[in-house]
């Protein structure tokens, strides 16, 4: 139970550095020329992580339903977390147009 949790964590780590990851490739691929385009691709690459983000709380909640109550515990609060995570990139977004 504990290796599938653990597993499930990476992976979920993994697809929000990878996101990130073009994220910031997007954001820096034309060195300026073009910054309307620059900002389409970011926000795509946001909706994306958050989709992303979603599916990992399903996931984590499939879990939850499995474990004992202080995992789930752990769980909701690495899900708040994520949750607040993800508001401050959209807000972010928005002030940066």
């Amino acid at each position: 139970m504990v290796r599938k949790v653990r597993m499930t964590v990476m992976i979920m780590t993994m697809i929000i550095m990878m996101t990130t990851m073009t994220m910031m490739l997007t954001i820096n691929n034309d060195g300026g020329k073009d910054n309307g385009d620059d900002m389409m691709t970011m926000m795509m690459t946001t909706t994306t992580m958050t989709t992303t983000m979603m599916a990992a709380m399903m996931m984590m909640m499939m879990i939850m339903m499995m474990m004992m109550m202080m995992m789930m515990m752990i769980m909701m609060m690495i899900m708040m977390m994520m949750m607040m995570m993800v508001v401050v990139m959209t807000t972010m977004m928005i002030m940066a147009i």
